[in-house]
């Protein structure tokens, strides 16, 4: 148990790089590669243009490339997954990574650009839930 809040105590000082910064970054035509750790189909809603896919659980066995540095960009609800993310990809070789303040929710709040259409959105609801 000690080790669990150790590594939540680790999690919690991982760098952070806020939107506005990142943005200034990317506008500035800095190499910077966005890794979005949600899962696929929160992505496909929505992201940063630009970010690559790879869900957080899947970070450790990745092989990935030299990709330099590195935003990890969650849901903004607790930075847990990306601070997660960012260890695991520090470890790679060529990689240097920190959080996304906010997460995605924090860059659309900060109204950075998105792949999300503008407006509301018709919510998928799920047909396999009977109620009588």
């Amino acid at each position: 148990m000690i080790a669990a809040a150790s590594w939540c105590a680790a999690c919690l000082q991982t760098a952070a790089m806020t939107p506005a910064e990142l943005q200034k970054k990317l506008g500035d035509g800095a190499k910077i590669t966005v890794v979005d750790v949600r899962s696929t189909v929160a992505f496909q809603q929505g992201h940063i243009p630009g970010a690559i896919n790879i869900p957080g659980s899947l970070i450790p066995g990745k092989n990935l490339p030299a990709l330099g540095q590195v935003v990890v960009c969650d849901e903004g609800l607790g930075q847990i997954s990306a601070a997660a993310a960012v260890a695991e990809l520090n470890k790679k070789r060529g990689i240097t990574a920190e959080v996304l303040e906010g997460g995605f929710g924090g860059w659309e709040a900060f109204q950075g650009t998105t792949t999300r259409e503008p407006g509301m959105q018709r919510e998928e609801q799920n047909q396999s839930l009977t109620i009588n």
